[in-house]
């Protein structure tokens, strides 16, 4: 009896792979209603239905399984209906079947997303008429909507086809003749629905002359932009003719819609901030941090050897592998800072005074990595960061040491503790470090970069470049104005 549900499983997964790639398990987003119609009379009971939602990098699918495989034989064409997050319902068409499924913010290509679509992909063939963005089928209403929306046409006919996978072969605009006699009261209700609607006047988006995505986390405790500056970006960029909106990591499937994407989400190679660079990318948008800063600068280790190569003067470093501790401590002696090749706000960062301690951190980091950085200490009062945009200076700050601490950010209590900082023009900065930061930024490419410095007499020692640097509202912008 379980032959035909997993043979239509494997079915759907084998032609919506792209659908699918990349799927995660969520938490619960859509579940069963509490009564689920059934087609000529009668209820079915919402629990009788288990649901299982993931999202892949393309959009998702919702499966609905039948609790009791011997009800599909009663010969009843059932629908049921979810209830999804955003209190929404979608109606299923299980027909005669025991597992069905829907598709939910699926990625079309070019700009088309198609989202909280009830279009099951194997329920429907032929042609539906779309009256007023209401859909002739009550299952496509949602794809009724959107195609009102992107051609705003008062009557579109539909096609859909089944190849090797489902897809809309025609869209075509139909005049009055078209309609059958039987589909005339419900273009009439469709235009008084629609005609009962107030009047908007088109506003944001239709004015602009460019979209530009702003992916953010808004849970993240160390964003490198705060709400305020993230406010202030989109009124920037509306005074520019450009509108700006603030994405998730659950936007991944809208990108194409965007002309440009700024990430204020804190990056790594291993996340979704560098597979939304390479998509944007990859679609030809104008993308800050761009793919390759990101790879650059995330991987300490490869920015120690590229510095170098560079000739940009850095504290003397020594990358390790599991055999070579004994060369760090002839080479750089205690105390010395031990990094991962990933971290991020002084995380994976760890200062040792002596070989018991030595031993201990490289053990620790060694589980995750199998090269970490050792890097001689240098100890000062501040930082310098230096902003650097296209090549140019963008701000320039002191970030002073957490108070009691050796690092900018102390997480050895559990909460983070920053220390204070300065914000200065160019003009007071010394040229020496605006130089080896220009240098450095160079190094990597022309995108948005923060670079990390240490000043010890006359010597300008490179900490690291950044390719996600903060901009905060009240901190960077407080000298420059950006």
């Amino acid at each position: 009896p379980s032959f035909g549900p997993m043979r239509r499983l494997a079915t759907f997964a084998s032609r919506f792979a792209r659908t699918l790639s990349h799927a995660e398990i969520e938490a619960a987003p859509v579940i069963a209603a509490p009564n689920a119609r059934a087609m000529g009379g009668g209820t079915v009971d919402g629990g009788g239905f288990a649901v299982a939602a993931v999202r892949g990098s393309h959009g998702s699918v919702a499966f609905v399984f039948d609790r009791d495989p011997m009800a599909a034989e009663s010969g009843t064409i059932r629908t049921m209906e979810l209830l999804l997050g955003d209190g929404s319902s979608l109606p299923v068409a299980l027909g005669k079947q025991s597992v069905g499924w829907v598709t939910l913010d699926v990625h079309m290509g070019g700009r088309s997303v198609l989202n909280y679509s009830t279009l099951n992909c194997l329920g429907y063939q032929g042609k539906v008429l779309v009256c007023f963005g209401q859909s002739e089928a009550r299952q496509l209403r949602q794809l009724g909507r959107a195609l009102f929306e992107a051609f705003r046409v008062p009557l579109i006919k539909v096609e859909m086809r089944r190849g090797k996978v489902w897809h809309i072969s025609g869209i075509r605009a139909v005049g009055l003749k078209a309609l059958r006699r039987n589909q005339e009261a419900f273009f009439f209700e469709s235009m008084a629905g629609y005609l009962r609607r107030p009047w908007r006047s088109v506003r944001g988006r239709r004015s602009m002359r460019y979209d530009l995505a702003i992916l953010y986390d808004p849970e993240e405790r160390l964003a490198p932009s705060n709400r305020r500056a993230l406010a202030q970006f989109i009124r920037a960029a509306r005074t520019e003719g450009i509108d700006a909106e603030l994405v998730t990591a659950r936007d991944f499937g809208r990108i194409a819609e965007f002309d440009a994407l700024f990430i204020r989400e804190t990056t790594n190679v291993n996340h979704h901030t560098y597979r939304f660079a390479r998509r944007a990318a990859a679609e030809g948008l104008v993308v800050i941090d761009d793919p390759d800063s990101i790879l650059r600068c995330t991987n300490k280790i490869y920015l120690a050897e590229l510095l170098h190569r560079h000739r940009i003067a850095t504290p003397a470093s020594v990358i390790l592998s599991r055999e070579e501790l004994d060369r760090a401590e002839q080479e750089l002696g205690y105390p010395m800072v031990l990094k991962m090749p990933d971290g991020a706000f002084s995380t994976g960062v760890f200062k040792v005074k002596d070989r018991e301690e030595f031993d201990a951190r490289a053990a620790q980091l060694f589980r995750d990595s199998e090269l970490i950085l050792a890097q001689a200490y240098t100890p000062t009062d501040f930082d310098w960061r230096i902003g650097v945009l296209n090549g140019e200076v963008l701000y320039a700050c002191r970030y002073y040491m957490s108070r009691g601490h050796w690092q900018i950010v102390d997480h050895s209590k559990g909460k983070p503790r920053e220390g204070g900082f300065d914000t200065l023009t160019t003009d007071e900065v010394p040229k020496a470090v605006i130089q080896t930061a220009l240098k450095a930024a160079n190094a990597i490419g022309n995108g948005l970069y923060g670079v990390d410095l240490k000043q010890v007499g006359r010597k300008v020692l490179v900490i690291e470049v950044n390719d996600n640097p903060n901009l905060d509202a009240g901190v960077e912008d407080k000298s420059s104005g950006i």
